[in-house]
């Protein structure tokens, strides 16, 4: 009897696994699928009820100058940390009537706007409290109307980085384009970390482009570096544009042979971690 308990109670948290794993899975692909004309109003709703507001759509003019990117080059600027998602990413402007305008978000680096799938840019209204010098500090009396500027992104890097992302959340192995044709011929992606951003870049033969393309990324997602070129893809009996990248999320370090011969002896189980996600480029 003691056995036969034994053997449910193993079937029921693998059960629990499992339709776990299929949850998070359905919703990363929820998010990836949708379009962006949705993301554009989640994303806005996240901001709107987010640290930037006093209360729902109403904006602290000292939290925006806090978070405010406008000072910085382009390839500088980030999403906020709690307002992102996965797949798609956003850049946002608030301008209200005294002419002040504040910025913040991600946006793609000019010499890769060709890596750009989709993007869409839509306006809300919002309000931004008026703070009078007369008041005591922290009193704020009346707001005044204001207009945000939303650019959202669905790139091949932030594909690139959502798949990471998955993998380790998920525990499940993604798969996504390894090169693309543009921007003069066919380059191969690669990503990195760089503190909190995983930074991207194109590798077009034995040419690297370093950290063309930076992008908030949570400091507990690890993932190993990889670097896959149309050279080094070509040595490994792969032709380019039919190259995938395959993310693997182990619970110990493995090489991408070991990965593709033997994927189950160091895929996670159940109560498992995730050490890493390995990147490899494989064949269609």
């Amino acid at each position: 009897m003691k056995t036969f308990f034994f053997i449910l109670k193993v079937v029921l948290v693998i059960l629990f696994v499992a339709i776990l794993s299929a949850f998070w899975t359905s919703l990363f692909t929820e998010v990836k699928t949708g379009d962006l004309d949705r993301f554009s109003v989640e994303i806005f709703e996240s901001i709107a009820s987010s640290d930037l507001t006093s209360s729902r759509y109403i904006f602290l003019p000292d939290k925006l100058d806090e978070y405010d990117q406008s000072a910085l080059p382009e390839r500088d600027r980030r999403e906020l940390a709690f307002a992102r998602a996965c797949t798609f990413s956003y850049y946002a402007v608030i301008d209200d009537l005294s002419g002040k305008s504040w910025e913040f978000g991600y946006v793609p680096d000019s010499n890769l706007r060709s890596n750009v799938v989709e993007q869409k840019r839509r306006e809300f209204d919002i309000s931004i409290i008026e703070k009078k010098p007369s008041r005591p500090e922290n009193f704020y009396e009346t707001t005044r109307p204001a207009k945000l500027y939303l650019t959202v992104y669905d790139t091949w890097f932030t594909r690139i980085t959502c798949e990471v992302e998955k993998a380790y959340v998920t525990k499940n192995v993604g798969k996504l384009e390894a090169c693309k044709t543009g921007w003069g011929g066919v380059h191969c992606a690669a990503l990195k970390r760089s503190g909190s951003d995983a930074c991207y870049f194109f590798v077009a033969g034995a040419l690297e482009i370093s950290n063309s393309d930076c992008r908030y990324m949570p400091p507990e997602i690890e993932f190993e570096n990889f670097y896959e070129g149309t050279i080094s893809i070509r040595e490994k009996g792969i032709d380019p544009s039919k190259a995938v990248l395959k993310f693997y999320p182990v619970k110990q370090v493995a090489d991408c042979t070991e990965l593709k011969n033997n994927p189950d002896a160091y895929m996670p189980g159940v109560g498992d971690n995730v050490q890493t996600v390995k990147v490899c480029a494989e064949a269609v």
